[in-house]
């Protein structure tokens, strides 16, 4: 097989945009930076743990990793203690809390 075709993923695995993505609502001054001055769209926010793990079961371009606060006994990554307002996704909810996580 020539080098050119040899890959593991067709995106890459890691990115800091996925690692913040997932920490926003602890570090929102993380995205703030990555993103110039503001949040991401509403639309691509983490917003639901259930509907991002069907996305990697079933989307071969979503190759997300779980960062290590998922395996922690502190999961207050994903509450909203910081009461931030991340924006209205087009189906007309809210970002600001987790799916499942209230």
């Amino acid at each position: 097989m020539p080098c050119e075709d040899r890959f593991l993923y067709g995106t890459h695995y890691s990115t800091p945009a996925y690692v913040i993505s997932f920490l926003v609502r602890k570090n929102p001054l993380h995205m703030i930076k990555l993103q110039s001055g503001t949040f991401d769209n509403p639309n691509r926010l983490f917003h639901s743990v259930n509907k991002e793990w069907k996305s990697v079961l079933e989307n071969a371009g979503n190759v997300r990793e779980l960062i290590p606060e998922f395996y922690m006994k502190d999961t207050s990554f994903l509450l909203n203690t910081l009461g931030l307002t991340l924006g209205i996704r087009a189906n007309k909810k809210p970002v600001n809390v987790l799916v499942g996580c209230t």
